[in-house]
């Protein structure tokens, strides 16, 4: 009787013993089914046909014929039997038909280290200033407002410029009657040496009388040199007048172009002082426009190869546009950040985003290899070239840029040479 269980080893199910007890009984399954296959076949052969079902019972049901077909194979897949007898010679093992290396052609080109970003079109800008000194009386306009060319955004009390005007017409006066009274008293000082002088030479003293002439030309240099200095004296201070009196009455900041306010200086408040050609607002000029990168640094910008934007439908050459110093100050004081901006001809409209593409070190004309192409150890840097007969040499190189996709070879390669790549 046959035992289907399971066996336990040392109280631990043992998978060995598992496989091998259901192997046992595929195994006697399989060989009573195919007993009784042939004793049925050896009834079939030797009972005449009137006499077979009653002797040699009836035929196996088809289900069961091929449950004995399954049996059988499965059988064979475990013990590894096979129709034929003896060991079967095993093939060698050949590379896979059409199996290539990776490789890579070394090219002539241009090399180059690239980095890209993003940037918008903005319009461009223009200061609006105090005409004069005063203080600040109306603000008629507020930061994001639209403006038109001429429109007043600051309005200033005249009265402290009235005040400096009279000031200096006065101080004007007192010096032009201050200059002619020195000049007056200059003239009879060289008047009196000169009659001295000439009764010196009457009375034939030769000596006093030379002695006379250098004290005369003297004395006429000084003036001279007085006279100068008061005449200077009094165009600045009459240079100065002019100034205010052309300011006076103008106690107004004008808007200098249409756009909107983009920034207001906060000191520009009611009642506060104003500094003449300091700043009042920065106003947005959209005939002015030009390109915005808020990721990219003003240095990085000016010391790049080259810088190239696109919008998608067209390519502009980018040109950097610096900060004056007054702007520096302006936006350092106000905390902003100091972005990289660029000028180009016929620019699309004020919203439009691009791409910058900004070409840091750039090498024309040069032979040139995968990044992935060459290998150093302490000997120093190399690839591996493809000879024509399909094996590789190793061949040492000097190299020169290197980007994130080629390297620039100065030394040891040729254009067309084919060369191993890595994976």
């Amino acid at each position: 009787m046959w035992n289907n269980d399971v066996r336990l080893i040392s109280g631990r199910y043992n998978p060995e013993n598992s496989f091998r007890a259901a192997e046992r009984k595929l195994v006697v399954d399989m060989r009573f089914m195919a007993f009784k296959a042939a004793e049925r076949e050896k009834c079939v052969k030797e009972v005449p046909k009137s006499k077979r079902p009653a002797v040699c019972g009836k035929a196996l049901p088809r289900g069961k014929r091929v449950l004995l077909a399954v049996l059988m194979g499965l059988w064979c897949s475990l013990t590894g039997c096979s129709g034929e007898t003896g060991s079967a010679d095993v093939p060698e093992l050949l590379e896979p038909v059409g199996a290539v290396r990776d490789t890579a052609v070394v090219k002539r080109e241009d090399c180059y280290k690239l980095e890209v970003f993003s940037g918008q079109v903005i319009p461009g800008y223009q200061e609006a200033v105090f005409p004069q000194d005063g203080t600040v009386t109306e603000i008629l306009v507020h930061m994001g407002d639209s403006v038109k060319k001429g429109q007043v955004l600051v309005r200033l009390d005249e009265s402290g410029l009235e005040e400096q005007m009279k000031s200096l017409e006065k101080q004007v006066s007192q010096k032009q009657q201050e200059n002619s009274l020195l000049d007056t008293i200059a003239q009879k000082q060289e008047q009196q040496l000169e009659l001295e002088l000439e009764t010196l030479k009457k009375e034939g003293n030769t000596q006093a009388a030379a002695e006379k002439s250098m004290e005369l030309d003297t004395l006429k240099l000084q003036n001279r040199q007085n006279e100068e200095t008061r005449a200077l004296a009094l165009e600045e201070l009459e240079e100065e007048l002019d100034d205010v009196r052309s300011a006076f009455g103008q106690a107004e900041v004008t808007a200098p172009c249409d756009g909107v306010i983009q920034y207001m200086d906060e000191a520009v408040k009611v009642g506060a002082a104003a500094k003449k050609d300091t700043l009042v607002a920065y106003i947005s000029d959209e005939s002015q426009v030009m390109v915005l990168c808020p990721e990219l640094g003003v240095s990085e910008a000016q010391n790049a190869e080259k810088i190239v934007g696109n919008d998608g439908e067209k390519e502009y050459t980018l040109t950097p546009v610096p900060y004056t110093t007054e702007e520096t100050v302006s936006m350092v004081l106000a905390g902003s950040k100091i972005m990289a901006r660029f000028s180009a001809d016929d620019l699309p409209p004020c919203g439009t985003y691009m791409t910058i593409s900004v070409i840091g070190v750039m090498k024309e004309d040069v032979i040139t290899i995968p990044v992935n192409a060459y290998y150093k150890d302490s000997s120093g840097t190399y690839v591996y070239c493809i000879r024509e007969d399909g094996g590789q040499e190793r061949r040492d190189i000097e190299i020169g840029l290197i980007t994130e996709t080629t390297v620039e070879v100065t030394e040891g390669l040729q254009e067309g040479e084919t060369i191993y790549v890595k994976n």
